[in-house]
């Protein structure tokens, strides 16, 4: 097969999946079940196609005129997904800096938009890496931490936590995380994942112990659970993953 093959293919796929988002998004919004609850819809499109395709530009620009055919505002449904050339401004000499508070505005809706796939739990590595690959213009690691500090100050999420001694993740959203978590999340800050038969050998806990704790960082969204033949039960904590 050769390389313009491949391409065209690709360029088909991708056609194929942007038809089959348009046509979900036009279902869902004419659902009187779905119509005045925008954030259900989203969610309903993360579970059928996943999160990383809504941060193709091309792609949300095509669905925000297809919402607009149908008189719903697009910016309540996808602003967060994208990052925003709104956050820069410039200075006296012409140069463009950063409004750390729209970032952390921007930073905050994403959260929020995210919180049944992610919880609120976030690392700074990720989200700079989220806006950079998807922003002209670039920012670095001091201003996501200016941006949070912002948020911090004004009360408006619960901040930065250190996992596993060394390392540092952002709570954008108010969970009652106990000790209880917080050992299962330090375990699992290792490699993205943790079984139940690793939490038992270092926690020395009872099985009844361990579920009830999972099954809440799992309601939460914090972490998601896989099963294999093979491997068995698997808690991921996307949080951890992209460290």
């Amino acid at each position: 097969m050769g390389i313009s093959e491949i391409e065209r293919r690709l360029k088909s796929k991708r056609a194929y999946t942007l038809k089959s988002i348009e046509l979900k998004l036009i279902e869902l919004v004419s659902n009187p079940l779905y119509k005045d609850d925008l954030e259900k819809i989203l969610e309903r499109l993360f579970e059928e196609f996943g999160v990383d395709v809504f941060e193709d530009k091309n792609l949300i620009e095509k669905l925000s005129a297809t919402l607009r055919n149908l008189n719903v505002n697009p910016e309540k449904l996808f602003r967060g997904l994208l990052p925003e050339s709104s956050i820069f401004e410039k200075n006296i000499f012409g140069k463009l800096k950063v409004d750390h508070r729209k970032l952390g505005e921007l930073l905050f809706r994403r959260a929020c938009l995210l919180k049944n796939m992610r919880g609120g739990l976030f690392t700074i590595g990720e989200l700079l890496d989220w806006f950079n690959r998807g922003s002209e213009h670039k920012i670095n690691m001091e201003d996501i931490l200016k941006a949070v500090k912002t948020l911090e100050k004004n009360k408006v999420i619960p901040g930065r936590k250190l996992i596993g001694g060394n390392m540092m993740i952002i709570q954008f959203l108010p969970l009652e995380l106990s000790l209880d978590h917080q050992y299962i999340l330090d375990l699992a800050s290792v490699k993205g994942w943790v079984t139940i038969e690793e939490i038992s050998s270092s926690l020395k806990w009872p099985l009844e112990r361990i579920t009830m704790v999972l099954d809440k960082l799992v309601e939460y969204g914090l972490a998601r659970v896989d099963s294999s033949y093979s491997e068995g039960k698997k808690y991921y904590f996307p949080a951890f993953l992209n460290k």
